[in-house]
């Protein structure tokens, strides 16, 4: 199993399929610096991924599952650690970034001509890019009809998570290896972050702080949001494992409305992404590019100001 931005044993739908095999499985992540592209995260980020690898070793631990750990290429080092372990097949997680999709499409090319099958499962987001259509069989350019086809359409609840009888084998690598360097010092406090903190903080958030969310999410003073980001960015949880708590048909509480709007909005730029790789780096409606923004220094004194309350 080839962990990437799934790095959690609950609701991982390519972890549950490599385990319901039956065959001894090997767990893998490949710190990639190259794989961030022009912009490598910084302190923070890195903090963070420590921090979920970390949990994730311990997770697996727990389950008897040693975690191998690699640096290098994504594609050449998975390569070599299958050639390595004599590994017949590999799981992971779709990704739907346009460069991470150009990578897994040319190693899965790559692994089947040398015999190696390859099983990819559904990634990070409720409703793949090309599950989601317009009734032309297009894609959405604005949000409206994508989030109400995205309700509609709805998605299954998480995943078990794998029971502590699972065949696994390999040799470890501690996540306080050299491989992944020292722990990076942010230089200011962080939460905790993991599979366990991600849930501690969804429930603290539950039931009362997610009904005000419509009203508190915008003031930067209070502690208004769910604070998951960064749990949803490496992983950590599911979109799943939130909205099987809430009511996300959109005609629930105004809490539950606005927050699974949150999480269709990440959806749709995902989506958009997807199908529109230029949106990296350019507005998805070019009558944008006319918009005038303030960079100078009152216009960063007002944004400070903004964010003390």
């Amino acid at each position: 199993m080839w962990f990437r931005n799934d790095l959690r044993t609950s609701d991982n739908l390519g972890l549950s399929a490599a385990v319901a095999t039956g065959l001894p499985v090997r767990a893998l992540y490949v710190l990639d610096d190259a794989d961030s592209g022009p912009r490598p995260p910084g302190a923070a980020a890195r903090w963070k991924l420590h921090g979920a690898l970390t949990a994730l070793e311990a997770r697996l631990a727990d389950l008897n599952i040693p975690l191998i750990l690699r640096r290098g290429g994504g594609a050449e080092t998975v390569g070599r650690v299958i050639h390595e372990l004599d590994a017949r097949c590999v799981f992971w997680s779709r990704r739907y970034e346009p460069a991470a999709v150009a990578i897994d499409r040319s190693l899965k090319a790559a692994l089947a001509a040398s015999g190696v099958d390859v099983k990819s499962y559904p990634g990070s987001l409720l409703i793949e890019p090309f599950a989601l259509t317009t009734g032309s069989g297009g894609y959405y350019k604005v949000f409206t009809p994508f989030c109400k086809r995205w309700r509609a359409l709805g998605w299954d609840g998480p995943a078990d998570e794998p029971g502590d009888d699972v065949r696994w084998i390999g040799v470890g690598t501690s996540a306080d290896s050299p491989l992944l360097g020292e722990r990076p010092d942010p230089g200011f406090e962080l939460g905790a972050i993991g599979e366990h903190a991600a849930r501690e903080r969804w429930l603290d958030f539950l039931p009362s702080k997610v009904d005000e969310y419509s009203d508190r999410r915008n003031i930067p003073a209070v502690h208004g949001t769910s604070r998951l980001s960064p749990a949803l960015k490496w992983g950590t949880t599911h979109p799943r494992s939130l909205l099987v708590d809430l009511d996300a048909s959109g005609a629930g509480s105004k809490g539950h409305q606005v927050f699974s709007s949150e999480l269709a909005w990440r959806e749709f730029y995902a989506d958009v992404l997807f199908h529109q790789p230029r949106t990296a780096w350019e507005n998805l409606n070019p009558k944008m590019n006319a918009m005038a923004v303030d960079t100078d220094a009152a216009a960063r004194q007002r944004f400070q100001q903004w964010t003390a309350g």
